[in-house]
């Protein structure tokens, strides 16, 4: 059996996109008994922020990647096939 965790994002205007990764990361290593876990997209910036989406784009070995190899995740290679013109 796979254990998956779906982990919504809460996004506001206060927060920065380097807060909410660490919050989310948090979140993350809280989780136990998990095999899966299944975060939204753009979630660091907010989905309906595409300023702040270019703003903060990474290469795939960017920063996001690293936070996934420490917290032992397995970041996924598959992409939106429309992602604003922001996939790597």
């Amino acid at each position: 059996m796979i254990r998956v965790a779906l982990v919504q994002v809460d996004v506001d205007d206060v927060e920065t996109p380097g807060e909410r990764v660490e919050r989310v990361a948090r979140t993350v290593e809280g989780l136990s008994d998990v095999d899966l876990v299944v975060l939204p997209e753009l979630w660091h910036v907010g989905a309906f922020d595409l300023d702040a989406a270019r703003e903060n784009a990474e290469p795939v070995d960017g920063g996001l990647q690293r936070l996934a190899v420490e917290l032992k995740l397995r970041p996924s290679r598959a992409y939106p096939g429309d992602a604003g013109g922001l996939q790597p």
